[in-house]
């Protein structure tokens, strides 16, 4: 989580992901792009049992972001594929009047 899309204005967030393993899970983090364990520049902490997480900020109205999340067990294993996180964070509304009066907009809506 999240997923969809976010609140304008919305300038940060939680990341979260369930992750199990039959060793043990020592480890989990992530990245915005699809790179190995070691290589993810992000950490997530356990928050309770299986749940890790992170929050992430710089967050922006109007743009996509997907974090790519990897996990490490107890016997140094790391995952061979990513789980991916994709949200959007909405544009912000503009309102403005849609009436015409004159050939003036007096009651239009911009987003």
């Amino acid at each position: 989580t999240p997923s969809g899309t976010l609140n304008a204005g919305t300038t940060s967030t939680t990341i979260s992901v369930s992750v199990t393993d039959d060793s043990g899970v020592s480890g989990v983090k992530y990245d915005t792009s699809d790179v190995a364990y070691a290589s993810m520049t992000g950490t997530m902490t356990n928050e309770s049992g299986s749940t890790w997480s992170a929050n992430v900020s710089g967050l922006q109205d109007g743009q996509s972001y997907t974090y790519y999340v990897r996990a490490i067990d107890g016997e140094g294993n790391a995952s061979a594929t990513s789980t991916a996180i994709s949200f959007s964070v909405d544009e912000e509304s503009i309102s403005l009047p849609t009436k015409l009066i004159g050939g003036i907009c007096v009651e239009c809506t911009m987003k």
